[in-house]
């Protein structure tokens, strides 16, 4: 985003995606703790560190109050558009959240260049696909995924008025 004036909209907007894959991320993390694969949990701290300097890319030369504001306000997002699914098994929101960014991708909304972000997307990926229980579950919530994913994107566009597509643009 080199020489484009970023609004607040903008920054949360870029903010969100690795505010919602830190917190699933956290949340695997719990499992592997309380399953008792310590390892798999330290593992993951390399993916946090990767959705954490995105964050901090995104808030480059905001003054630090401001960049508070905006990070908070991307963790309510977050939490608005997560909450409803907190009864879903892990993996399903997990699931739900990746299919939202492809759609995002998708409708040219949202670029997942070859920085931290997509160093780290992929790192979670690979730590599930290393999770039998995971992977096991991939067929069971595909579908329930894809919904999740369209009730997610409703939401942002509807309540927070983010990741709108372009005027004359198709949505999905």
């Amino acid at each position: 985003m080199a020489g484009k004036f970023l609004n607040d909209r903008d920054r949360v907007e870029l903010i969100l995606p690795s505010i919602l894959l830190i917190r699933i991320t956290e949340g695997f993390q719990d499992y592997d703790i309380q399953a008792g694969r310590k390892e798999a949990a330290n593992a993951l701290n390399g993916v946090l560190a990767c959705f954490l300097e995105e964050v901090r890319a995104a808030v480059t030369g905001v003054s630090g109050d401001r960049a508070k504001k905006l990070v908070r306000r991307a963790e309510r997002v977050e939490k608005d558009i997560l909450g409803p699914f907190e009864e879903n098994t892990l993996a399903g929101v997990y699931f739900g959240a990746v299919k939202l960014l492809q759609t995002l991708a998708e409708e040219e909304i949202l670029t997942i260049g070859d920085g931290p972000f997509r160093q780290g997307y992929e790192a979670l990926a690979a730590a599930i696909e290393r999770s039998p229980e995971c992977v096991a579950l991939l067929g069971d919530v595909e579908q329930s995924a894809t919904k999740m994913a369209r009730r997610m994107l409703e939401r942002l566009r509807t309540h927070h008025a983010l990741y709108r597509p372009a005027p004359g643009a198709v949505a999905a």
